[in-house]
């Protein structure tokens, strides 16, 4: 859940989220991610009401105690809960966007808390985070902030050079440098991105097996907090033996065994997975459907069996090499 918030905060999107509704100071997931504006809810009082969740993961506040909403296809109620109020402050975060377009989601969030309402002791507080949303300031801060920064990060490859032939294996490298501060880097082959960094340097091993003998693009892409973009190209010859990687991986579940009983309601399904040249995504599938996906060549996926019906499952996995060649495991059947 981390990586998924991290690849969407490393787009420059905003995320937020409600911060629960147990009354207690337990971390609830997304909020408490990194990169994730968590939000409690208060009252017409501007109160904590008993209900809303609290603790150092909390960011903001927002109402979120009787707020009219759509009620069926034709009608309107009164509902409470931190869900309700977290997207009000999702609504603030795009009234600031479209008034300021240039700003990045990291200005976006820092004008947000500090243009808030602070509400009980001075500062911060577990309650109610860094206050209580107030749009109005907040967009108006947005527009009013001007993005000094207007110089683009600088981006080199430091391998393979510019007009190499390659084979096989490539370990592909790039970094960046800024006035201010790279924010991410990304690597593509051909239009397609292979590597993403929250940093100023990205690499990527790339087997050109997989690939079509003759030229290809390789391209670097760095941002700095002002979304300001640099990029660099090189193109280079991929030019392997004739001979092509016709093996497939093999592919196992290691665990549960064939034929056992499940007696848990959080199943470890393990997969292991081997390659002559490397295997590059396991594919776990659970009475036919896909289930989860592993970029790794050994995986654990975690089934939540709770609401799963009784009777017999089909458990099988598949594995990929970059030559596209497909290996598939032994059918496993598993009783509830």
């Amino acid at each position: 859940m981390q990586d998924a918030v991290n690849y969407a905060w490393n787009k420059n999107v905003v995320i937020v989220a409600a911060a629960g509704n147990d009354g207690n100071n337990v971390a609830v997931y997304p909020a408490a991610c990194a990169n994730v504006v968590a939000v409690s809810a208060t009252n017409s009082s501007d109160l904590r009401p008993s209900w809303s969740n609290y603790g150092s993961y909390v960011d903001l506040s927002a109402p979120g105690e009787n707020i009219v909403t759509l009620y069926g296809a034709d009608a309107y109620a009164a509902w409470s809960g931190t869900s309700f109020a977290s997207p009000i402050v999702a609504g603030v975060t795009a009234l600031m966007a479209s008034a300021n377009v240039q700003l990045s989601n990291l200005q976006i969030v820092d004008l947000l808390l500090k243009n808030a309402d602070d509400l009980g002791p001075a500062g911060y507080d577990v309650y109610s985070g860094y206050g209580r949303v107030n749009a109005y300031r907040a967009a108006f801060a947005a527009k009013g902030y001007v993005t000094a920064d207007t110089t683009a990060p600088a981006v080199a490859f430091s391998s393979p050079a510019n007009g190499a032939t390659v084979a096989g294996t490539v370990n592909i490298s790039a970094s960046a440098t800024d006035n201010v501060g790279v924010t991410r880097t990304e690597l593509y082959i051909d239009g397609a991105v292979v590597a993403l960094s929250s940093g100023a340097s990205a690499g990527f091993s790339w087997n050109t097996l997989g690939y079509a003998g003759g030229t290809h693009t390789l391209q670097a892409r760095a941002y700095d907090a002002a979304g300001n973009r640099g990029a660099t190209s090189i193109a280079v010859t991929v030019k392997n033996s004739a001979t092509s990687d016709t093996t497939a991986p093999a592919v196992a579940i290691t665990s549960p065994a064939d034929g056992s009983k499940i007696t848990t309601t959080s199943l470890k399904i393990n997969v292991s997975s081997s390659d002559n040249v490397g295997v590059t995504k396991l594919e776990l599938y659970i009475d036919g459907k896909l289930f989860g996906t592993s970029p790794t060549a050994t995986a654990v996926f975690t089934w939540n069996t709770a609401k799963v019906a009784a009777g017999p499952h089909q458990l099988q996995a598949y594995g990929f090499d970059a030559a596209r060649n497909v290996g598939v495991s032994s059918l496993i059947t598993v009783s509830k």
